[in-house]
Parts: C-alpha cells; structure tokens; sequence
C-alpha cells in the first residue's frame, strides 16, 4: 500500500498537493488519480483535505485540476470510491463533474463515474481560494513532470498528524 501512494509517475499515478502558502511545512490537502492498467483511459481519483480546511474550496480545486491533468494524459473517464455517508465529497462531485453517474451502491460506500471528455460549463471558473479564512493556499505538482500551479515551492512535509502526507510529499521531491 505505501507503494501505492508513493511512487508517483506523473502520468499513470498523478498527484497534487496544498500547502499553506505561509508555512509550506504545513500539508492541507493531496489530490490524486491512478490510471486502471486493463483501462488506460480511465483512472481511479481521491481527495484527503486535512478537516479545519475542509469547506473552503480547497477540494473543489484540487478536483478541477486533476480532472484538468487527466484530460492532459489522455484519461477520459474518472471513477471515484467514496464512503456513503461522506456528503460533502459527492456535493463536491456534483459541482465539478455534474455529469458523474453512481454505478455501484452498498451500505458502506458508493463508485462513481463520469466521462471528462468534454469541459461542463463551469469548468475554469472557480473562485476557490478567494475568499476563505486563511491566506491561500499553494498547490503542486510532481515537478519533474508538470508545471508549478502556484508558488511558492512547497518544502518536505513532516506533518506529526499525518505522516503518510509527509511521505507522499518526499515522494514528489518536496
């Protein structure tokens, strides 16, 4: 499983992260997408937002640039596991990809689909960031294979709450 989290590529494994622009020691959020092996064009997508940040359109940020980074890498369908009882994630999904579609349903979580070909209405209009209780937010990418979205660099995460962020953010060389 750490494997999994932490050897990123770039192209099939794609992964940002948010910092607060002040302390870039400070991990706030990871977004990420896996490319399905037998599915090269569709990917697996999850968002962790560190909870005294969630509610300030740091996810729906994350979301729309990753939806962005994988339409880049040829993924145009996302799928995402998400808990059934995690409302703010699927209000999050029915804002950025209205057009996601529940496929599967249990007690315990939902998997949702939805097609990225084409850009909804909405896309590239967001004002997340603007007016939330923090000073912004910066967000990256793996350098070695995407551009910086907003600086300043990030610097390693070393998060005692989450230690598993800390080793995602080395494994992008932050």
């Amino acid at each position: 499983m750490l494997s999994y989290l932490t050897e990123i590529d770039g192209e099939n494994h794609f992964a940002l992260i948010a910092v607060e622009r002040d302390r870039p020691d400070r991990l706030v959020a990871v977004a990420r997408f896996v490319r399905y092996h037998d599915r090269p064009t569709e990917a697996e997508f999850a968002i962790t937002v560190h909870d005294p940040y969630q509610g300030q359109g740091i996810g729906r940020r994350l979301l729309e640039l990753l939806v962005e980074a994988a339409r880049e890498r040829g993924i145009t369908r996302l799928r995402a596991l998400i808990q059934s009882d995690n409302d703010p994630m699927m209000r999050l999904l029915r804002r950025v990809l209205p057009q996601a579609r529940l496929e599967d349903r249990s007690d315990a979580e939902c998997t949702y689909s939805a097609d990225i070909t084409v850009a909804p209405p909405s896309a590239g209009t967001s004002t997340a960031f603007g007016d939330h209780r923090r000073e912004p937010v910066a967000i990256c990418a793996d350098p070695t294979r995407a551009a910086r979205v907003s600086s300043p660099p990030t610097a390693r995460a070393e998060h005692p709450e989450f230690p598993e962020l800390a080793a995602i953010a080395e494994a992008l060389g932050e």
